[in-house]
């Protein structure tokens, strides 16, 4: 009886002692539609009425204070040319982004949080759709749009004027596009905490 008691404590530790040598994985925070952490970063191809124009790639480089809130600097690359952006997040979860750190003239990117219904500046959240990205495979999205490029009735310059995002939960945006035929299509990207 000593025997089995033995054994089976020696198999429970053996379990333990396993899982403590194994990393435990750190999962995305769910509805984060914009993941700011210094070090995560993400690229695009961009096109032309299908044809490739450009590629672009933001960085989250390190903290830093935007007229005193807590921010972040990024490093935006368009076609090797490399600016400095500046992202923060206020008080109501909105992500803001600016090109100069007093954060003066701004534009809201996203909620951290976000939900049909939610207006960021001149788009509106309005819908759920699925896109496919190199990045990421087929996965559902958040749309962001200055209107409804699907309703009838619209004219062929009307829907010129369409604008759209797409933001998918725990990556940030995957997918913009036109109504003249441009996108920029999430590549890669690397997101510290991913599982």
């Amino acid at each position: 009886m000593n025997k089995i008691i033995l054994l089976i404590c020696l198999f429970l530790w053996t379990l333990s002692a396993k899982s403590e040598d194994q990393p435990s994985k750190i999962s995305v925070a769910k509805h984060d539609f914009f993941p700011l952490e210094v070090g995560n970063n993400w690229s695009y191809t961009c096109s032309v009425e299908g044809e490739k124009a450009f590629e672009k790639e933001i960085k989250v480089i390190k903290p830093v204070d935007i007229s005193g809130k807590p921010g972040y600097q990024a490093s935006y690359v368009v076609n090797g040319v490399a600016a400095d952006i500046y992202f923060w997040e206020d008080d109501s979860h909105m992500i803001h982004r600016t090109y100069n750190r007093a954060g003066d003239i701004d534009e809201i990117v996203i909620s951290r949080f976000a939900k049909i219904g939610d207006v960021l500046g001149e788009l509106k959240i309005t819908r759920e759709a699925l896109q496919k990205t190199l990045a990421t495979g087929e996965i559902k999205t958040l749309v962001a749009e200055n209107f409804d490029a699907e309703s009838s009735g619209l004219s062929g310059d009307r829907r010129n004027e369409w604008r759209g995002q797409f933001f998918a939960d725990g990556i940030g945006l995957v997918v913009e596009a036109d109504g003249l035929g441009g996108d920029c299509v999430l590549k890669s990207y690397s997101l510290n905490n991913h599982p």
